[in-house]
């Protein structure tokens, strides 16, 4: 099966190569591997055209729908894999996800996201606490994948109208997901398909993540006519019963980071839920 492999990518030029390197080595290879410089001022695309790959520019920085849309549309592959710029795939991570497709009714495949060389407080509560998987498990139909390392069927892709471009940030893949869905396909998420999700920031950004995801995730149900108070109970419970369990156990700077990314939840939670859009509500962050 020819497997399009496609990296967004933002002013990543410290860790675009690392990134395609790894797809470089997997054991199932690529048809083509595109690059998105999606309007960066720091090498990006430099950095990744040195290496051989196919780069698209945007001249300005459109957002992370619009760059899966440009992969989209230039992919040649019967599948599209994407991986962030800063989520380095294990060897047998593309072989993993694409074996699904198999499967005629599967629109979509995720992989799980480990956090890797973690140097700062908030990253190793973010790896403990919010991790970007779904679990130890295989799941064979899930609710979503996650764009940090997803598979998905091209002709389904474009025949729900691809990405969504006022997910300019965030929560784009959460809409695809659901749109896939309700088009009839089935989701499966694979936590032997892994990325090892490669650090950045600290407090200040992990809590401005929370809202960002938050945000977006919940605008993504709402637009889709879909329930948030699930998603926020879950969120609320998971993180209200940590913050107090690490203040019991002594760890207080884990709670207090804790008490934070719930209050960044909740407002990216309103904010999701208010008239308008991903695009036009007002920022907090």
């Amino acid at each position: 099966m020819n497997v399009s492999v496609g990296i967004p990518s933002f002013n990543n030029c410290v860790t675009i190569g690392r990134v395609v390197e790894a797809v470089k080595a997997q054991s199932h290879h690529p048809l083509e591997i595109l690059v998105v410089d999606d309007g960066s001022c720091d090498g990006t695309g430099a950095e990744a055209m040195a290496l051989g790959v196919r780069v698209l520019t945007h001249e300005r920085n459109l957002g992370l729908a619009h760059a899966r849309n440009t992969i989209m549309e230039h992919a040649k592959g019967d599948i599209i894999a994407f991986f962030d710029s800063d989520a380095v795939p294990k060897p047998d991570c593309l072989a993993n996800l694409v074996a699904h497709f198999d499967d005629p009714k599967v629109g979509a495949v995720g992989g799980r996201g480990v956090e890797g060389g973690l140097i700062s407080d908030a990253q190793r509560w973010r790896a403990r606490t919010t991790p970007q998987d779904h679990g130890s498990k295989e799941i064979e139909s899930d609710w979503m994948v996650m764009g940090l390392c997803a598979a998905f069927r091209t002709q389904v892709l474009r025949d729900v109208g691809g990405f969504d471009s006022t997910f300019d940030r965030a929560g784009e893949d959460v809409d695809i997901s659901l749109r896939i869905r309700d088009a009839g396909h089935r989701l499966v998420y694979d936590p032997t398909a892994v990325v090892e999700h490669l650090p950045g920031g600290g407090l200040t950004d992990i809590t401005k993540q929370a809202y960002k995801h938050a945000r977006f995730a919940t605008y993504a149900l709402r637009k889709n006519g879909k329930s948030r108070l699930p998603y926020v109970i879950n969120t609320y419970r998971h993180l209200g019963t940590t913050a107090f369990d690490d203040l019991r156990s002594g760890r207080v700077n884990d709670s207090v980071i804790g008490v934070m990314n719930l209050m960044a939840r909740s407002a990216g939670f309103l904010a999701g839920s208010l008239p308008g859009n991903g695009r036009t509500q007002r920022r907090i962050f």
